[in-house]
């Protein structure tokens, strides 16, 4: 299995680890060269990686993109796209958080499997689960923090020891990063008040 990559982060590597005996890897430097090689499956693991789409490889294999804060409809996808949670931790999972259209689903999860992934499949919602999640704790964190009832780091020593987390709030946002956390919190917030970003949050993050 062929799988051509364009990324400018970090931390997709961890997907097609120890695979190399059964699929080959091209990691592209740029968007054109990406849309003109032939491949089986295509990885725009870019943050939010919404290409006009009629850039596109003009093919009807699965095609993978990091959209977490963003929909499909909402950016009139081919129904080859797939959404992926690609937030640092998710990748590693065993199994994936995505969104496709059902034509694709049976190939796109043929090409998890061969890549050792299972795929849990989601409504097309911005977020998905465990970014939702993430993001409402992170935020919440920042509240407490904004009105003075611990500091950063015994929220995160008392989420970490209460909860069982592998790190506190404060700690996981700046894995994910800060901006990624405020801009899911943001369109998140356009349907649902309490998603509303935090004060200090928004400070912190210059907005």
């Amino acid at each position: 299995m062929r799988c051509i990559i364009l990324a400018d982060e970090p931390g997709w590597e961890v997907l097609f680890e120890d695979k190399e005996a059964f699929v080959e890897i091209i990691n592209t430097g740029s968007s054109k060269e990406f849309c003109q090689i032939s491949g089986d499956a295509f990885f725009d693991l870019r943050d939010e990686a919404w290409e006009p789409f009629n850039s596109l490889n003009q093919s009807d294999k699965p095609y993978f993109i990091a959209g977490v804060a963003g929909t499909l409809k909402a950016h009139h996808c081919p129904l080859n796209v797939i959404r992926m949670n690609t937030w640092p931790g998710a990748l590693k999972r065993q199994a994936l958080e995505c969104v496709a259209d059902t034509s694709i689903q049976q190939n796109a999860a043929v090409v998890l499997t061969a890549l050792r992934k299972n795929v849990e499949w989601l409504p097309d919602i911005p977020g998905m689960i465990m970014p939702r999640v993430l993001s409402m704790i992170i935020n919440e964190a920042w509240f407490t923090w904004g009105d003075g009832v611990s500091s950063k780091e015994e929220i995160d020593t008392a989420m970490q020891l209460g909860t069982n987390y592998p790190m506190g709030p404060f700690a996981w946002g700046e894995v994910i990063g800060l901006n990624k956390v405020c801009r899911l919190l943001s369109t998140l917030s356009k349907d649902n008040e309490r998603y509303l970003i935090a004060p200090s949050l928004l400070k912190e993050v210059g907005l």
